[in-house]
């Protein structure tokens, strides 16, 4: 995601140059380079990080190396569609969104089942606890039903 955004920048950087460097006819008339020293600068000084975007940026033609300046300039063609069509930009809000997917992919499915189980918890302990007040009562009418019995046969019949 960094190396995305950090593309974007150099283009934004390189093309700023460019359109400043521009008359009103299109034509270049100033400087429309950039050192490397700024474009290091950007990067974060981080030498890697630099070697890889810039042979990125290189290799899909969308910068071009001046060895005698040590600097660079934006391809016109490929350069400036990258920049205005938000290229790097886009390709970064892909990777977020599939990140989000992935996460909303495994989340999800996991969730409900934490919720389906605590669900069929909480049923089972509540018909535990309905059965168990449910046997009590039986429990105590059986009871009455054998004291009553029970008086039934001890006490004489008169006859």
């Amino acid at each position: 995601m960094r190396y995305n955004l950090t593309k974007h920048k150099i283009l934004k950087a390189l093309a700023n140059k460019l359109t400043a460097g521009m008359d009103e006819n299109g034509r270049a008339v100033g400087d429309i380079k950039v050192s490397k020293s700024d474009i290091i600068s950007l990067v974060g000084k981080n030498k890697r990080l630099y070697a890889v975007i810039i042979s990125e940026l290189r290799a899909n033609n969308e910068v071009k190396y001046l060895e005698a300046s040590d600097s660079y300039i934006i391809e016109t063609v490929d350069g400036l569609n990258s920049f205005s069509n938000k290229k790097y930009l886009n390709k970064n809000w892909d990777i977020i969104l599939s990140y989000l997917k992935n996460f909303a992919q495994i989340f999800i499915p996991i969730a409900s089942l934490i919720v389906a189980i605590l669900a069929l918890w909480l049923k089972l302990n509540t018909q535990d606890t309905t059965h168990k007040k449910e046997i009590k009562k039986i429990e105590s009418r059986l009871e009455v039903i054998e004291k009553s019995a029970q008086k039934n046969i001890t006490t004489p019949v008169n006859q």
